[in-house]
């Protein structure tokens, strides 16, 4: 049994510049209409529920900073809304940022826990990971998950979401079988941020038995760091692109042209199966 509980709170997030400036901008976007997307995309194995769940989530934008987010009137109230739990709770005071004084950023030291575990004298567990104001309650002692729940409830402002659906990227399916986690909207936002949603898909992530020459002319290393690094989340939920993200990460502080299109075979290999997953048997 897994949930998915959100602690009711936001930080103040200083204004930051949109660095996130998709790779397409400074290379013509590859698009060709020989090859939609709709060729490699299937949904006749989902339930209907989770086809309409998949179908919205296709729809929602990830917002890219809290600029962007203010601007519309949905997430500002979410927003608001969310800095008055924060208040409520007592967990920080809302103040004027004084005259002559910039906003900083924040870090999780290294006391930050993220992921809690408890084990019964019968074996059976729960496991608390925590990612900022989100919570992942899971395991197989409903008993101890319950008592866990009305803890956190006396000490924040907190919102049960029932079993987990989505969460960092992360789309999660359950089934009599077992439980399937892939990174499919991910993988789309990837390819349209790329340019590369109509692009001829690959049958590799790379070349077999081709060594890439280190030569060429220099490209971006920010944004290079930045695909790369996507990439080595999605892998996470894709091992398949492992071993070709592994050769492309070591090349994340002088990254040429030859790298760079080393990268765009992978996202081609991906364009031609977004949505594959990983499995547990249950």
């Amino acid at each position: 049994m897994t949930e998915t509980i959100t602690k009711e709170g936001i930080s103040n997030t200083p204004e930051i510049p949109d660095i996130d400036i998709p790779i397409a901008h400074r290379k013509k976007p590859r698009s060709c209409t020989l090859h939609p997307i709709s060729k490699f995309v299937s949904q006749e194995n989902l339930t209907n529920g989770f086809q309409a769940f998949v179908s919205n989530l296709n729809n929602i934008e990830i917002l890219k900073n809290v600029q962007k987010a203010l601007a519309i009137p949905e997430w500002r109230n979410v927003v608001m809304e969310e800095m008055r739990a924060l208040k409520k709770n007592e967990t920080w005071d809302v103040m004027e940022l004084p005259r002559g004084k910039k906003t900083m950023g924040c870090k999780w030291g290294q006391t930050d826990h993220t992921v809690f575990f408890k084990q019964a004298k019968d074996g059976k567990k729960v496991i608390l990971i925590v990612y900022v104001d989100d919570i992942i309650l899971t395991g197989d002692n409903i008993a101890e998950m319950e008592r866990l729940k009305s803890i956190l409830a006396m000490e924040f402002e907190v919102k049960d979401l029932g079993q987990m659906r989505y969460f960092l990227g992360m789309e999660v399916a359950r089934s009599k079988k077992g439980i399937n986690v892939s990174q499919r909207k991910y993988v789309f936002d990837l390819l349209t941020e790329t340019g590369m949603l109509g692009c001829k898909p690959s049958d590799t992530p790379v070349e077999a038995g081709k060594k890439i020459v280190d030569d060429g002319k220099l490209v971006d290393k920010d944004r290079y760091q930045r695909l790369v690094g996507k990439l080595i989340y999605l892998s996470h939920t894709r091992p398949d692109i492992a071993f070709a993200v592994s050769v492309a990460s070591q090349h994340m502080h002088l990254p040429k042209e030859a790298h760079l299109e080393a990268v765009y075979k992978i996202l081609r290999y991906l364009k031609g199966s977004p949505g594959r997953i990983i499995f547990q048997k249950d």
